[in-house]
């Protein structure tokens, strides 16, 4: 058993020494016969007795827990070490709730005891562990003298407590409360001190502060972070230091901020660096390692994103799959993992159109919502509703699911409630809302979701002034709402301010930028619809130019490459004698060929391209587009899973399209294709009947009367609708 170093007898002897009274809002037990006992001046023997083995008995309990607690291994979650936690903290408390507030080892049992509940709460989630901890430790801070190192380093505990609290509850208040007792503990140190703990507490400090600017997006939060980190930064010494790791992960993530608020490269590649750096320090088994990756990750893809480079994408998947291998489902590091693993997989989907990477993201952050609403991952679950948003707003392009979009307009709400109306992070919640809601503006043409998705847009600008790298997103974003209303109702106006909100995101892209591919594509549009009003001849030059710069530019299996070839083949086709360089322009044809082969693009883009090409060159007319629009059209309708989609394809085929395939054939002497061409169109309409049909088992067994009523009136409605569709072509 491990003695106190204070035993009762030599306390007693200690009469004239003065006594620190401990705080009464503390105190929970008789504290005036302590004090008299303390002092020597207790008569009364047999009280005198009980406090002598109460405290004895005190000093017991925080040995036993003591001997046990300096051999705690903390990265151990074995159920074997976590009884051996629990036998500790039962023998803190069994001293704590003896009535002796004044015993020389409480503040230690308290410091221990909120030591070892922060790490039950680690090791198992649950809230009220951390809360509890937290109140052990703020009882502990009246027990120490006020500018010792023991009170500046319960402060800094303490800080780190509050901050772990704050990424719980999502309070910001815990943020503000952090960083004022970091300034306190580090008030207790001069200016000039480099000792290990005043390191420590910077280092905290500047880690509060950039929390602090995440939630309130107050820029010079962050610069006093950065200086904080810095200073903590310089004051390292040469060797090892066990504070190396932590101080060069807050730095790079407020350098990472800095580049979101400047745009400077040089911003980034730095934090990259810092990250790569701290990894390499960590030990392999330290948690805080997977911290540092994580980061990494999520630094290497804002990279990505400037500079569409796939080695960056790539190396953060790698990184962050090594992560989530490592921990069992529910464990707060592979959630967090899990969330940026989301991201990365959608850029890389976004880069190489793998529909398989885009449903394991959505699987991800699925698990994610339902795991962290048990383990009280709060904002882990904040930032898994975004991206599972974003996620399912993408399947949506792919596969036209309108589910989808509704659900990603849900989630998207769901994200910006989350967050303060000037907080970065709600720049990025109100910019994925604007986007979905613009979207389905298009599908469905009400007013009030494309007029919502501005609003949003133009209140989120000022969040983003000049330099800002999120800026030209949003410019982009808002001529995206102007052209899609302008396609709507054919305001010119509209139109002139799309192109010129386009025209002000180019400029302020990086020349690979993922952003810049979208506006590329989306200013060319307009172009050429604007060169439709006024014929302007430079419309569709720069039109012309803009596509060649984006296949120029966009890796080969990029989904808008169909986009792009179809649209620079109806420029050629339609309006290529009136530019500059007609007689070097490629033949239409030939793009139009390359678009509906496309490997990666989708199959409703593909689609568009064949109908392009059928609208466009009717002199002479392309058999092949005929074929390569029926033979689309019958895989578009196929892979719908709605009938609503389907139906919807269905109403936008000409009627005659098929006859007019089969004559085109007839003309050039191609009899048996002519009798292909009619039978694949008839075959399209067929097949969806037949697809519509409900089966009438169960209908038939109950009801026999009622099923035959149906199945006479359904073939009554089936004959008269075939008669009608193939009356001109029996």
């Amino acid at each position: 058993m491990v003695q106190a170093s204070n035993p009762p007898q030599d306390r007693l002897r200690k009469v004239n020494e003065p006594l620190q009274t401990p705080n009464p809002s503390v105190q929970d037990g008789t504290p005036l016969d302590l004090i008299v006992y303390e002092r020597g001046l207790l008569k009364n023997k047999e009280l005198r007795g009980i406090l002598e083995r109460l405290y004895l008995q005190c000093t017991e309990f925080i040995g036993i827990a003591r001997e046990a607690y300096n051999c705690m291994d903390w990265n151990d979650r074995s159920s074997k070490n976590a009884r051996v936690l629990r036998t500790v903290i039962h023998n803190f408390l069994g001293a704590l709730y003896l009535p002796l507030p004044g015993h020389p080892m409480r503040p230690y049992a308290l410091c221990c005891l909120a030591e070892c509940l922060k790490a039950q709460y680690l090791w198992h989630g649950g809230p009220e562990k951390l809360k509890e901890a937290i109140l052990y430790r703020k009882a502990s801070l009246p027990l120490c003298r006020e500018g010792s190192s023991k009170w500046s380093f319960n402060l800094y505990l303490l800080a780190g407590d509050l901050m772990t609290w704050s990424s719980e509850e999502g309070e910001i208040e815990h943020v503000e409360e952090a960083v004022s007792y970091c300034r306190q503990a580090l008030a207790a140190y001069p200016s000039s001190d480099t000792t290990p703990e005043r390191i420590r507490i910077m280092s905290r400090l500047g880690g509060s502060l950039l929390e602090l600017y995440e939630r309130k997006g107050s820029v010079h939060h962050l610069n006093e972070a950065i200086k904080w980190l810095r200073m903590a930064k310089l004051s390292l010494p040469p060797v090892e230091h066990r504070e190396r790791c932590s101080i060069l992960n807050s730095l790079a993530q407020c350098l990472v901020s800095r580049y979101e608020q400047k745009n400077k490269l040089e911003y980034l590649n730095e934090a990259i660096q810092y990250f790569r750096e701290a990894i390499l320090m960590h030990d392999p088994k330290d948690s805080e390692r997977d911290v540092s990756i994580n980061n990494l990750a999520v630094s290497l893809l804002k990279r990505y994103d400037q500079l569409t480079e796939i080695q960056d994408v790539e190396e953060a998947i790698q990184c962050l799959r090594e992560v989530i291998s490592m921990y069992p489902i529910g464990d707060t590091r592979r959630l967090n993992a899990q969330v940026n693993l989301s991201s990365c997989l959608g850029s890389h989907h976004a880069e190489q159109g793998g529909f398989e990477e885009l449903e394991e993201a959505i699987k991800h952050l699925r698990e994610v919502l339902l795991v962290s609403s048990t383990v009280g991952a709060r904002r882990t679950s904040g930032l898994a509703i975004g991206n599972l948003g974003s996620c399912l707003y993408n399947r949506f392009l792919r596969t036209n699911m309108v589910q989808d979009l509704d659900d990603a307009i849900q989630y998207h709400r769901e994200d910006l409630s989350l967050y303060p109306a000037d907080s970065p992070r709600s720049l990025v919640a109100l910019n994925n809302l604007s986007m979905t809601l613009r979207a389905r503006y298009t599908l469905k043409s009400v007013t009030r979701d494309v007029d919502e998705a501005a609003h949003l847009l133009l209140k989120g600008l000022p969040l983003c002034p000049q330099g800002h790298s999120e800026r030209p997103l949003i410019l982009t974003r808002l001529a995206n709402c102007f052209q899609a209303k302008y396609e709507h109702t054919d305001g010119l106006q509209l139109l002139q301010c799309a192109i010129l909100y386009y025209r002000e995101a180019l400029s302020l892209y990086s020349p690979r930028q993922q952003g810049r591919l979208i506006a590329l594509q989306r200013l060319a549009k307009c172009l050429r619809a604007q060169y439709g009003h006024s014929g302007d001849v430079q419309s569709l030059e720069d039109a012309a130019e803009s596509l060649h710069e984006l296949i120029r530019i966009m890796p080969s299996a990029h989904h808008l490459q169909v986009v792009c070839l179809s649209s620079l083949a109806w420029i050629y086709a339609k309006h290529g004698k009136v530019l500059k360089a007609h007689h070097e322009l490629p033949d239409s044809s030939a793009l139009f060929e390359k678009a509906c082969n496309h490997p990666t693009g989708t199959l409703k883009f593909r689609l568009d391209a064949a109908q392009e090409w059928i609208s466009t060159l009717q002199d002479p007319p392309s058999l092949q587009a005929y074929r390569h629009f029926l033979k689309l059209a019958d895989q578009y309708l196929l892979l719908r899973p709605s009938i609503t989609s389907r139906h919807q394809l269905i109403r936008s085929i000409p009627d005659e399209i098929a006859l007019d395939a089969a004559a085109i054939a007839i003309e050039t002497g191609e009899l048996k294709t002519a009798v292909e061409l009619l039978e694949q169109g008839r075959t399209l309409i067929w097949s969806q009947m037949n697809r519509y049909r409900t089966p009438l088992d169960e209908l038939q067994t109950a009801h026999p009367e009622l099923a035959a009523k149906f199945t006479r009136l359904s073939q009554l409605l089936e004959n008269s609708a075939t008669s009608e569709i193939f009356k001109d072509g029996s």
